[in-house]
C-alpha cells in the first residue's frame, strides 16, 4: 500500500523554495509514495518542467477571472487524490491548505521558507495557525522570528535546504591581469535589491572586475537604464534566466548578493557548495550562515558603501586566502545541507503522520 502525499505551492517557478519542493517530492516518490503537486497559479514560461521532473502536477487558472471555478477545482482535486499527508510550501499555500483541512482528513505539514510574512496575509495566517500538525522552517532565524511574533501555536522543526554537492570544486587559473569574476544568481525581484549592488559596483568601477547576473528580468527596463546611468555597462552583464547556473558558478572568483530580506537562500548555499567565497547582505539566516562557516563577509542592509568595501577586500585578498574561505563554505554545506541529511530529516517528520511505515531512506 502506498501513501498519498500532496504538495501545495503558490507557483512552480524556478526559484529557491520551489526547487526544494521538487527535490522533496521526487525523493518521496522514489520512496514508493503517490505524490501530487498543486500549483495555485497557472503554468508560466519559467516554470519547472514537471514532466521532466517525473511528477504529476495540477495548475489552477488565473484567480482574477476564475475565482470560484478555482475553488471548485481545488476541492475536487484534493478529494480525488485523498492525501494522508499534505505539505504546504510558503504562506499563501499554507493558508489554503489549512482551510482545505476543514473538509478533508489529512495531516498538514506547513513549510515556512521566509523570515517575514507580508502584512496582507498576516491576519488569515494567524487565525488559521491551529490547523498545523507540524511546522518546518528552513532556518533558525525564521523559527525564532515566527515564535517571537506568536504567529505559530505549535513548536516547529528546522530542516535546512537540500543542496547537491558538486563532485569537486573547480579552480580555474587566473592571471593577475584577468578581471576578478563575480557572480550573482537571483531573479530581478524587489527584495533582491539590485540597486544597492549596482551602486556598489559604481563605487568600484576603476577596479579590474566584472559581475555576471543570472536571473529573470521579467521584461523590466530599469536595470539596463541604471547600468547606463551609472556608466557600469562594461562591468555588469545581465545574463538573463538560465535553467542551470553551474557554468557561471564554476568560472566565478566570488559570489555577491545584495538582498534586503532572505531566509536561507539557495543561491548562497550553491555558491558555497562550489567553494566560492561570499559577500552578502547580513539579513535573515545569511549572517549566521556566512559567519558560522567563515566563507566570506556580510554587509549592512541597503549600504552600497559597505558592500563596495567588502567586495574590494575580497578582491585584494591573496588567492590562497580566498580559496580557504571557499573551502570553508563547501565543508559547511557538506556537513549541514547535503541531500542525504536533509531528506532523512523530512522523512522523520512526515513518517509521524503516515498510516504505514516505510523502509529507511537511502539517499545517494
Amino acid at each position: 500500500m502506498k501513501n498519498r502525499i500532496l504538495f501545495i505551492t503558490p507557483a512552480l517557478t524556478k526559484a529557491g523554495a520551489e526547487t526544494q519542493l521538487i527535490k522533496l517530492a521526487q525523493f518521496l516518490k522514489s520512496e514508493m509514495n503517490d505524490v501530487l503537486v498543486i500549483s495555485l497559479l497557472p503554468q508560466g514560461t519559467c516554470d519547472i518542467n514537471m514532466d521532466r521532473a517525473g511528477l504529476d502536477a495540477v495548475y489552477l487558472k488565473s484567480w482574477r477571472t476564475n475565482f470560484f471555478s478555482n475553488l471548485l477545482q481545488l476541492h475536487r482535486e484534493v478529494k480525488a487524490f485523498n492525501p494522508e499527508v499534505t505539505v504546504a510550501f510558503m504562506f499563501i499555500a499554507i493558508i489554503f491548505a489549512r482551510l482545505l483541512k476543514l473538509f478533508f482528513n489529512f495531516s498538514l505539514v506547513s513549510s515556512i521558507r521566509a523570515a517575514e510574512i507580508p502584512k496582507k496575509w498576516l491576519i488569515p495566517f494567524r487565525l488559521t495557525s491551529r490547523f498545523d500538525d507540524a511546522v518546518v522552517y528552513n532556518s533558525k532565524f525564521s523559527k525564532k522570528s515566527f515564535e517571537e511574533q506568536k504567529l505559530i501555536r505549535k513548536g516547529g522543526f528546522v530542516i535546512n535546504n537540500a543542496i547537491t554537492i558538486p563532485a569537486g570544486s573547480v579552480h580555474l587559473s587566473r592571471e593577475a591581469a584577468d578581471p576578478f569574476h563575480w557572480v550573482c544568481i537571483a531573479h530581478f525581484r524587489i527584495e533582491k535589491d539590485y540597486q544597492t549592488l549596482f551602486k556598489a559596483v559604481a563605487l568600484l568601477k576603476k577596479e579590474n572586475f566584472v559581475v555576471d547576473i543570472v536571473g529573470h528580468l521579467y521584461d523590466q527596463q530599469w536595470p539596463k537604464e541604471m547600468l547606463r546611468d551609472l556608466q557600469i555597462e562594461d562591468k555588469v552583464f545581465l545574463q538573463g534566466f538560465r535553467t542551470n547556473a553551474t557554468d557561471y558558478l564554476q568560472k566565478a572568483d566570488g559570489f555577491v548578493m545584495s538582498s534586503f530580506t532572505e531566509s536561507t537562500p539557495n543561491a548562497v548555499l550553491e555558491a558555497m557548495a562550489h567553494a566560492k567565497p561570499v559577500v552578502a547582505t547580513g539579513v535573515g539566516g545569511v549572517k549566521d550562515l556566512v559567519r558560522s562557516s567563515n566563507c566570506g563577509f556580510c554587509t549592512n542592509l541597503r549600504d552600497p558603501y559597505c558592500m563596495a568595501i567588502r567586495m574590494a577586500e575580497l578582491m585584494k585578498m591573496p588567492s590562497a586566502e580566498r580559496e580557504e574561505l571557499g573551502q570553508n563554505g563547501r565543508k559547511y554545506v557538506e556537513q549541514n545541507f547535503s541531500e542525504r541529511i536533509v531528506m532523512n530529516s523530512w522523512l522523520s517528520v512526515i513518517n509521524r503522520f503516515r498510516k504505514i511505515d516505510l523502509p529507511a531512506a537511502h539517499v545517494a
